[in-house]
């Protein structure tokens, strides 16, 4: 059995070739580690004479470890004997690494014998760390056992001792026992033998067994009595391992753990005092080997870390004591003497190393920031100076929250962290497209952080070493490089962003000097024509902060708009050299004069003659699209066009207010439609040729949009305001282009791209056009439901919820609407259906689509009711789809799936929306067809919606305390008091001669109902509250 177990783990992992000799292999594994004796199997097989391979050891070493927890003691007796007796004849053997086998099955043996001590440690075998020691000779000599020792000792505290492990609750208390046993019998012995093996054995020789009793000591001591290894001998041996290149790093480690260990506060202040680490650091720090800084960087941490703990009360209520008198003064008086270790460290050059002693400066500073804010709240407001406003105008200095000597950290420590912002010299700008930059970014943020809790601490001091950093960045004789100018820029952004953010504290609407001297700065910075160092950086960060305070621009700065708008249409702006920041301009250049577009006065046609060679569109095809069709998304964010029509919209913006609008308007559109027509005439087999068709009618919509935006265009009976009317020749050229993009649509709609741009620039003409644009909406909605897909008409159905809001008065778009209902409906229907089959095979997306189409078509539905269209359901036209809808919008009120209760709480409040509008039988004044009848609704409300109140509570996977369905409850409470609001007493006696007996709900029940409901509550809310509890209390029966 042994041989063929040998066999079929090596098929299994190796394999033959033959894939069904390998799964019957790899169920001969499985098949024999479920049974009841593969366990016994697999221990003959690792202990036999008989030599096997690593894999099938290593395998059979795992069956063990699966078997032990339902082994008897008896049985678990005999794999402790064997395993045991084995690793003693084979670490006394000729050839112990034969034996043993590689590092990997060594650690493999260790974990299995591991776990046998807690299986047996208790009483099966209670000599089990005295056996090992007695294994490792009288004078330690005998490496392999002492490698194995070692090995197993790390297991058992990985699992016993590791508390960043999480465990269940009764794991925890079984190996606190466990711990508890150790403590009791073993703990003094261990620890003698781990010293022992530090003085026998050296790093030279056999770094392997000196570095593995450094990680033991590491991990116990965080649970045994740390006497056991803090006194001078054990000291000593420890701090020899930090002189020793292969050694240090473990060494370093070690160190690390006996600091972290949890004690109370004066015997950690004793334990930092007897260790001396300030004056080993600083006998070892600044090596050659970047790793070993690194890890020296890491116990400084973790020394500055426990002082600030005893500072902050951290370690106090960690080991459930209090503070004693003296003892915060005592740790603060440590904490300063080793604050210049910790700079040194973040003064590093390498930021792998620096950024090992944020964690300890970051605590500090929110300490120091805690202490002078409670300072701070002592200060009695009543006798400071106030402002109209009521703002108090005289509040002391930050400086005075704050002792002298954290003063002085913070001013070293301030200039520090600026100076780790900087680009190293050997790090070059790629906008974020290098590993290494990108890594620096994330350095960057977490020193801003530390940053800003020192701007929280003294405005001033922070204030003053911003202003330092950026006005030098701005003197040529003090600029060596483009990375002294980037840092100056980057602090000016920091700044404003942490003036934005609240980290610098400032009186709302008042003036302070934090936001004055952003000011003073930004408009340095424009002064000082940095901009002009030709680095993309630099231009990057000019124009990022240019559009971030627009604000800041008015009448009495023009001279510096200027500036700025002639450098965004210099090759320092949207026509940089440097793609990135070219891209990014656009953007921002839109952004920027959509905000100052009111001080600019005519500046259209001198803008677009600087930007016409950028408005040349150029299709590119999406790389790596293996779709069969370009999809909507992926066309327009290919290559640059997603961001070159920022410039179209920005066009449209500038043309509205220019007395040569005619003129710009035309410039601009005529080569579109240009570019339209000749792709109209070429070949459509070519991907590229729709998709230029396609980019083309995006920026006319794109344009349009930009134009409608400053108010031009015709008006309608929405809420917004009216716009100013048109210009009869750029009425015409709007008109032009309206027919431009749907003869593309008609000629090209079976490019999914097409539809989607078509639909898109038309929503924007709409508003620019009004009412003169419905022939070309008529002609889109009937060329839509000819081609449009299904995850299409959720879009669409958008599209066409906002032409009915928007021209909700509008007698020719009701007329529109009416001619196209049953069409539209037809469309929805079908494609619901066909949504429903695709997502009942299963795929996640298909159910994700069928539900947002299913909301789609509700809230296309709640729409048409709530803007005074709903006779549009039941007219002439559309008689035939009125019983479908109504039957529709109940399925889906009823139909209700786990993650999905959305589209039920819409259906409920599109039956709520009906009851408003229909609720008398007839239209409701105001909307179209006001006082139609409509046809058989008070009986469709009595006989349906009255009914799914109670079923869709009544459904077995109802749960009325899940939070969702509670919501849903609460609608179908509003929904019935809203039919008792429209029918009164009719209702109330439908329910109860009617309805509630035909349920069988029980006569007290009934009555209370109907009481509540007519009247026992005041008003929809209590009903709400009434409902909820009353099904709560009829589903717990």
């Amino acid at each position: 059995m042994e041989d063929q177990l040998e066999q079929a783990v090596t098929i299994a992992i190796q394999g033959t070739g033959d894939d069904a000799l390998k799964q019957q292999a790899i169920d001969f594994c499985n098949n024999l580690k479920s049974s009841d004796n593969g366990w016994q199997i697999c221990l003959g097989l690792y202990t036999g004479a008989t030599k096997r391979s690593a894999e099938s050891r290593f395998f059979a070493l795992q069956v063990i470890d699966a078997a032990l927890s339902k082994l008897t003691s008896d049985q678990i007796q005999l794999v402790r004997s064997t395993l045991f007796n084995y690793l003693c004849t084979a670490v006394t053997s000729a050839n112990p690494a034969d034996s043993l086998g590689a590092s990997y099955l060594r650690n493999k043996l260790a974990q299995t014998l591991g776990f046998v001590f807690i299986l047996s440690y208790e009483s099966i075998w209670p000599t089990f760390f005295s056996d090992f020691i007695t294994l490792l000779g009288p004078s330690f000599e005998t490496a392999p056992a002492v490698d194995m020792y070692l090995r197993v000792l790390q297991v058992v505290h990985e699992e016993i001792g590791d508390n960043l492990i999480m465990r269940d609750q009764h794991i925890t208390k079984r190996n606190n026992g466990l711990k508890d046993l150790v403590r009791e019998r073993d703990v003094a012995t261990l620890a003698d033998s781990w010293m022992k093996i530090l003085q026998v054995y050296n790093a030279r020789e056999h770094r392997e067994i000196v570095e593995g009793a450094l990680k033991v000591i590491g991990g116990w001591i965080s649970w045994i009595d740390i006497t056991l290894i803090v006194n001078p001998s054990y000291l000593t041996l420890i701090f020899n391992g930090l002189q020793t290149e292969s050694l240090r790093l473990t060494a370093c480690d070690t160190l690390v753990e006996i600091i972290a260990k949890k004690m109370k506060p004066g015997d950690k202040m004793e334990l930092i005092r007897l260790l001396d680490l300030k004056n080993v650091i600083n006998q070892i720090a600044s090596s050659s080997d970047e790793e070993f800084d690194e890890r020296v960087a890491k116990l400084s941490n973790f020394v500055a870390l426990e002082l600030v703990h005893i500072l902050d009360g951290t370690t106090a209520q960690a080991s459930n004591t209090e503070l004693q008198p003296g003892q915060a003064e005592q740790a603060e008086e440590m904490l300063n003497d080793f604050i210049p270790t910790i700079l040194h460290f973040l003064s590093n050059e390498y930021d792998d190393t620096s950024s090992q002693v944020f964690p300890a400066l970051s605590d500090y500073l929110s300490f120091v920031r805690r202490e002078s804010k409670a300072a701070k709240a002592t200060v009695d407001t009543s006798k400071l100076e106030r402002n109209a406003a009521r703002q108090i105008i005289n509040f002391p200095p930050d400086s005075n929250f704050i002792s002298a000597q954290r003063r002085e950290i913070l001013a070293n420590v301030l200039p520090k962290i600026i100076l780790k912002m900087k680009y190293d010299e050997d790090t070059t700008w790629s906008g974020g497209d290098d590993e290494s930059e990108t890594e620096f970014m994330d350095i960057r943020q977490r020193l801003k952080v530390l940053q800003d809790l020192i701007a929280g601490i003294d405005m001033d001091l922070y204030i003053d070493g911003i202003v330092s950093v950026v006005t030098s960045s701005f003197d040529p004789a003090k600029v060596t490089s483009w990375r002294d100018v980037e840092l100056g820029l980057f602090e000016l952004s920091a700044f404003s962003e942490s003036l934005k953010n609240g980290a610098i504290a400032v009186v709302k609407g008042l003036e302070t000097r934090a936001s004055r001297t952003l000011y003073e700065l930004f408009f340095k910075m424009i002064e000082s024509n940095v901009v002009s160092m030709n680095h993309p950086s630099i231009q990057l960060h000019y124009i990022e902060l240019v559009n971030r305070h627009s604000a800041f621009f008015n009448s009495s700065n023009q001279a510096a708009l200027a500036k700025v708008l002639d450098i965004f249409v210099s090759p320092l702006g949207v026509n940089n050299p440097n793609k990135r920041v070219r891209i990014r301009s656009w953007y921002l250049f839109f952004r920027f004069l959509k905000s100052v577009r009111n001080m600019v006065g005519d500046i259209a046609e001198n803008v677009f003659n600087s930007i016409r060679n950028l408005l040349e569109i150029k299709a590119e095809l999406p790389p790596d699209d293996n779709s069969s069709e370009i999809t909507a998304n992926a066309a327009t964010e290919a290559g640059a066009f997603d961001s070159q029509l920022y410039l179209f919209e920005l066009c449209g913006l500038l043309f509205a207010s220019s007395a040569n609008k005619v003129s710009l308007v035309q410039g601009l559109l005529q080569p579109l439609f240009s570019s339209v027509e000749r792709g109209l005439q070429g070949n459509t087999a070519d991907p590229l040729v729709p998709l230029q068709v396609h980019h083309d009618v995006m920026a006319i919509g794109t344009f349009a949009r930009g134009f409608n935006d400053t108010g031009f265009g015709a008006a309608s009976n929405s809420d917004e305001l009216s716009s100013v009317p048109l210009d009869p020749a750029v009425f015409q050229v709007f008109k032009t282009a309206t027919e431009v993009v749907i003869t593309s649509l008609e000629r090209l709609a079976k490019f999914e791209v097409i539809r989607d741009a078509a639909r898109f620039s038309i929503a924007r003409l709409i508003p620019v056009l009004g009412m003169d644009i419905l022939p070309e909406v008529t002609r889109l909605i009937r060329c839509f439901l000819e081609n449009c897909k299904i995850d299409e008409l959720m879009d669409f159905l958008g599209f066409l919820g906002h032409l009915v809001h928007k021209f909700r008065k509008e007698a020719g778009v009701y007329n529109m609407f009416d001619s196209l209902m049953t069409p539209l409906f037809g469309h929805i229907m079908r494609a619901l259906s066909e949504g429903d089959a695709v997502a009942a095979e299963g795929s996640t997306d298909a159910v994700i689509l069928k539900r947002s189409l299913r909301r789609s078509y509700l809230q296309f539905t709640f729409n048409i009711l709530n803007n005074g269209m709903g006779a549009l359901f039941f007219s002439k036209n559309n008689s035939s789809i009125y019983e479908n809808l109504l039957q529709s919008i109940l399925t889906f009120a009823t139909n209700i799936e786990t993650g999905d209760e959305q589209t039920s709480k819409l259906a409920i409040q599109t039956l709520n929306k009906m009851l408003q509008v229909w609720g008398q039988g007839t239209v409701k004044t105001g909307d179209f067809e006001a006082g139609a009848a409509v046809p058989g609704f008070e009986q469709f409300t009595f006989e349906h919606m009255s009914r799914i109140c109670w079923e869709i509570p009544a459904k077995p996977s109802f749960n009325p305390k899940d939070a969702q369905l509670r919501l849903l409850l609460g609608d179908l409470a509003t929904l019935q008091h809203s039919i008792y609001e429209v029918y009164g007493e009719n209702y109330l006696r439908f329910l109860a001669e009617n309805y509630f007996p035909s349920i069988g709900l029980p006569q007290n029940y009934c009555v209370e109902y109907v009481q509540q409901l007519g009247g026992g509550t005041p008003d929809a809310r209590a009903f709400k509250k009434f409902f909820i509890q009353f099904i709560s209390t009829i589903s717990s029966k």
